[in-house]
């Protein structure tokens, strides 16, 4: 049996978007309870860190993951990379970075999922 030229780049591209959907979610990985933990750290912080839904945070091991337009800012390793849905619409992409002597921790507020 022969296959087109044009039925194989279409099975080549939906396996290649098949992968990348699959990446993406497989970015999530399990929380000890760092994040949540970093939420209520955050709230207390920034006057501004809005209010998050319970059971609707996630960590991630990759910021291109979340709803973030870029990397966290700041110098430092990642400590976490956190996710949750707001009471309203939208999500808050958070994190904390470690360096030597000091940490650095910021969010961002995503109008779409």
């Amino acid at each position: 049996m022969t296959r087109s030229f044009a039925s194989l780049v279409t099975g080549a591209v939906a396996l290649l978007l098949t992968g990348l959907a699959s990446s993406a979610v497989a970015q999530a990985i399990d929380d000890d309870g760092t994040c949540p933990e970093l939420a209520q750290k955050m709230s207390n912080i920034y006057f501004g860190f809005p209010e998050i839904v319970d059971g609707s945070i996630e960590r991630f091991a990759s910021w291109k993951a979340s709803c973030a337009a870029k990397a966290p800012a700041g110098q430092g390793n990642i400590v976490a990379l956190c996710q949750g849905k707001l009471k309203g619409d939208g999500n808050v992409f958070y994190w904390i970075k470690a360096a030597v002597e000091a940490e650095s921790s910021g969010y961002e507020i995503c109008d779409y999922p």
